[in-house]
Order: C-alpha cells, then structure tokens, then sequence
C-alpha cells in the first residue's frame, strides 16, 4: 500500500521481528530511504530550476495542445501586464498581434514583434519549441523584450552614420574653403595690378574645381538623405590625369602648407575610365588626406599619384607617400 500511494516514509521494525523477516524489512527500510533521497534530490532541482526561471528578465512560458498554461514565469507576466494566464488563447483578445506571431511561430526562427503594453510600444524576440513530455505535446515559448538593446544599436548605427558624413563633408569643405581664400588673395593681386591671363586662367580653373567639389558635395548629402536607396552610379568617361591634376589642385594649399612634394605620373597619358566622377574624386581625396597625416612627422615628404593599365587592361590608379610604413593605397578600375 505504502508503494501504492508513494509513501515511503514508513520504517519497518527490525529489532522486533522475528530473524527470518529481519532482512526483508533491512531491504524495505533502504528501499523507502533510496526513494526519499531521489524524492528530495528531485525536488530540490526542481526548486533550484523554480528559483532561476523567476529571476530571468525573459519571459517564458508553457502551454499543452489545448492552451492549457502548465508553467509561466513572472517576467511574461509583467512584461505583458498581465496578472495570470491560464490559456495561451487569452492572448487573443489582449494581444491579437503577439497571439498570431505564437500561433505561426516555427521552431528556430525566431522573431520580433511590435506592440503597444501599458500604452508604451515594445518590441519583443519571440521564439518557440515543441518537446513532449509523458507522449503529451507541450510548446515552450520565450519573448524577450529588446526595445532598448534595438534601440542602442539603431543609436549607435545613426552615431556611425554621423561619424562618417562628417568625416566626408570636411574632407571636402575644408580644400574648397583653402581653393576659395587662395582664389581671393589671387583676385586681391589682381586689383592692384594688371590681371595676367595666367592669373586669370589659375582663377578660372579654381572656379571650376570648386563647382565641381561643391557638386559632388550636394550629390553625396542628397546619397545619404535617402541611405535606403541604392543609389544609381553615374558613369561617365573620365581622364584619369585629369583627375589626378584636380584632386592635386583641390588640395594644393594643404600640401603645400606641409611642404610635401606630389608627383603625378599616368601611363598612358591619355588614359580613360568609365566611372562615376564624383564619387571617385571623393574617394582621391580621402586617400590623399590619409596620406598627408602619415606625413606630419616625415622629413622632406613625398606623395606620389600614378595610374596606369594592368595585365587585364584594367585601371589602377595607386596614392603613395614616404611616411612610417611606406603607405600605399591603390584601387582598380571595372573598365577603361
């Protein structure tokens, strides 16, 4: 009877029983000691297991084929305001989208859902798994609320995104504020003195190097006001040592202010590459900059800007300075 009802707190007399049942009741007294070891070990897992599921900031939750909640801890609860949950179908009128993001759920996959608890919105990972237990299917689900760790990471990408834009909009402001004041001091010359078509063709060029930067500029801002897109190249047929003398002009009172020596060099001369212009020229000009703050501690700088064809007949165009490390940057072209 004792084993029938699984009381196994019963002690068999030994002392007061006659030899021959001694030992059987010595075995029925380990037996009951055995099962009330495995009883409380059992319990105490099952305790130990209680206690870190209702620590966890994760809400978990566990429901039979018919809905049935067999387990739930208190962080599903309050993080869906809810003061008990008997069926997972209750969740249908409180929260019709959480409910049918439960009901498609797969296994493996989870995902996040966006909802309105307490008036505030809330994003949670939702992940679930199906296990029996005694041939009964149970489902495991898991929701996780993620609004903050989403909301760090959108920060950090719009800080990266910051970082960068004005990174690149002083990259470029900076040469065309330098063109713009050597420009003036150049038409300040020219009022006190007879303009020299020399004077004149320097003050033409600088004009048009700084429409061209101030171009690129605003098709770069326009780029990143609408990052979503994909935005459309726009290829045309470029010569290269064109190229290279406006990146040098553009940031000729720079380099010159460093002292540093710049070579061009573009083989064949009238070298050609089908690509877009002001993106290229963006990204010259980052490559030279680089190159100049390798150079501050470099005596008698150098910085060399060549371009030539490769064994595919493909355009390389190379940015190399003298400073700590020999830096080289070179970049190959799709086609001439």
């Amino acid at each position: 009877m004792a084993l029938r009802y699984r009381d196994f707190s019963r002690q068999y007399p030994v002392q007061s029983t006659p030899a021959s049942l001694q030992p059987l009741h010595v075995a029925f007294n380990q037996v009951n000691a055995t099962f009330r070891e495995l009883r409380a070990e059992q319990e105490g897992q099952f305790q130990y297991l209680q206690t870190i599921l209702a620590l966890l900031d994760t809400g978990i939750v566990s429901y039979d084929a018919a809905g049935t909640v067999a387990w739930v801890n208190e962080a599903f609860k309050q993080t869906l305001h809810l003061p008990y949950l008997k069926n997972i179908q209750a969740l249908q009128a409180r929260q019709p989208v959480l409910y049918e993001a439960i009901c498609r759920a797969v296994p493996g996959q989870p995902v996040v859902v966006k909802l309105t608890v307490g008036g505030q919105a809330v994003q949670l990972l939702v992940s679930a798994t199906h296990f029996k237990l005694r041939d009964e299917a149970f489902t495991l689900l898991v929701c996780k609320n993620v609004s903050q760790a989403l909301a760090d990471t959108e920060t950090a990408a719009w800080q990266q995104l910051l970082r960068v834009m004005t990174h690149e909009i002083m990259n470029s402001v900076a040469p065309i504020a330098s063109l713009a004041d050597s420009l003036g001091r150049h038409m300040q010359h020219a009022q006190q003195q007879e303009a020299s078509n020399e004077l004149l063709d320097d003050v033409g060029t600088g004009i048009r190097i700084i429409q061209q930067r101030s171009e690129g500029l605003l098709r770069f801002a326009q780029v990143y006001r609408d990052f979503s897109t994909l935005a459309t190249l726009q290829r045309t047929t470029l010569y290269v040592q064109e190229l290279l003398q406006t990146t040098r002009q553009l940031l000729a009172e720079q380099l010159a202010a460093q002292g540093i020596e710049v070579t061009l060099s573009v083989r064949p001369a009238h070298l050609t590459l089908h690509a877009d212009g002001h993106l290229l020229e963006q990204v010259l000009i980052n490559l030279v900059l680089n190159a100049t703050q390798a150079l501050v501690q470099t005596p008698s700088p150098r910085l060399s800007l060549r371009a030539w064809l490769d064994e595919q007949e493909r355009v390389i165009i190379e940015v190399k300075d003298n400073g700590p490390g020999q830096h080289s940057a070179s970049f190959r072209g799709g086609s001439r």
